[in-house]
């Protein structure tokens, strides 16, 4: 039965897609910076379009001063009018752009923590992984030491136990060889004095 197989990864690999992550997460956050810039491009756009508006109005006030004669009243009536709405409609205006930053600013503030506690606990559970394969690492590797370790123990007692063996051969081979010796040079002797005839014959 083979055992599946274990996907690894380096710190490297693991570090820079954390940063990969991160960086893609940055980038969502700098894409609603950019909707608010939007935002306030739009504001302005209705500021720069309101006093365009005052502008005209300014304009109309004008050439009806110099175009007719109006009595005082009509012409500050006029002016109230004008003023009223114009008021109403910056402040109508302003509240609801309040509104607007108000809202965008607790969203962001919303995703900005979310991120946040999403980034934290993914950095903890990176930690933990790596934490539990380099404890498995270290388990494996004890276990593959004290293996050969005891493997090495093994050989080396057989070892010596056969270099007994071949201790005790030698001096069995060394005594052979010396009663051998002695006895060729026994019939040597022996064989000299009877071809000199030195032992007396009876």
């Amino acid at each position: 039965m083979t055992n599946p197989p274990t996907l690894t990864y380096s710190l490297e690999e693991i570090l820079l897609r954390l940063e990969q992550k991160i960086d893609r997460q940055f980038s969502e956050v700098n894409q609603k910076f950019s909707e608010v810039n939007q935002k306030f491009s739009e504001v302005n756009q209705k500021f720069s379009e309101v006093n365009q508006k005052l502008d005209k109005q300014f304009e109309k006030i004008d050439d009806r001063l110099t175009k007719i004669e109006i009595g005082q009243a009509e012409l500050s009536g006029e002016v109230k009018a004008l003023d009223t709405k114009l008021s109403g409609e910056i402040r109508s205006l302003d509240e609801k752009l309040s509104g607007e930053i108000k809202t965008l600013d607790e969203k962001l503030s919303g995703e900005i923590k979310a991120l946040d506690e999403k980034l934290s606990g993914e950095i903890k559970t990176l930690d933990e992984k790596l934490s539990g394969e380099i404890k498995t690492l270290d388990q494996r590797l004890s276990g593959e030491i004290k293996a050969l370790d005891e493997k090495l123990s093994g050989g080396i007692k057989t070892l010596d136990q056969k270099v007994g063996g071949i201790d005790k051969r030698i001096d069995n081979q060394e005594f052979i060889n010396r009663g051998v010796s002695v006895a060729v040079i026994a019939a040597l002797i022996g064989g000299i004095i009877k071809v000199l005839d030195i032992v007396p014959k009876s």
